[in-house]
């Protein structure tokens, strides 16, 4: 319901905020939400010890994720304003939808290479497939090295727990509170 690019989930940290928007909310405007967020994952991946950037990106994105003629890149193919690199190459994915001043962001984490799969599923011609996967290689980086394989998820969530003091977690889910 995002609107984000394709992705292949698997070997990833996947989360969902879904937040208030406005003065009161967590941020002012869809681009202080990506701004918003990204800080957070940043500082908590930071704790973890695994050395993600801020991308400075385009202010216009990375253009529509549906192309007019054939499929448009996928999410991890290139990076926009705000979003979480990792040694100059895109680490995290996060789209988002604000309906009045409701907003869904769903985001990745990538911690292993699962998500180059997706070059399979591309409706491309075959012969481009090598490429398509060629460029998300080119394109992302994991946090593998850094976490081990299939890190515990809740080493992020206690991360975000001291982040966020005014959270809790309510039903396996994070709910923050006033």
């Amino acid at each position: 319901p995002t609107g984000g690019r394709a992705i292949f989930h698997d070997e990833e940290w996947t989360f969902s905020l879904v937040t208030p928007m406005g003065s009161d909310g967590w941020a002012p405007d869809a681009m202080g939400a990506y701004a918003s967020t990204c800080t957070l994952m940043s500082r908590a991946m930071a704790e973890l010890g695994v050395p993600v950037e801020l991308s400075c990106g385009s202010a216009q994105g990375v253009g529509s994720p549906r192309a007019p003629q054939g499929p448009a890149a996928p999410c991890f193919a290139s990076t926009a304003r705000h979003e979480l690199t990792l040694a100059g190459r895109k680490f995290a994915g996060i789209a988002q939808r604000q309906v009045g001043d409701a907003l869904l962001q769903q985001g990745s984490l990538l911690l292993g290479d699962s998500h180059l799969e997706l070059a399979k599923w591309l409706p491309i011609e075959p012969r481009a497939r090598d490429s398509a996967r060629a460029d998300l290689v080119r394109a992302s980086a994991t946090a593998g090295p850094w976490l081990g394989a299939r890190p515990r998820l809740a080493r992020l969530e206690e991360v975000l727990a001291t982040l966020l003091p005014h959270a809790r977690r309510v039903s396996g889910e994070w709910s923050r509170v006033a």
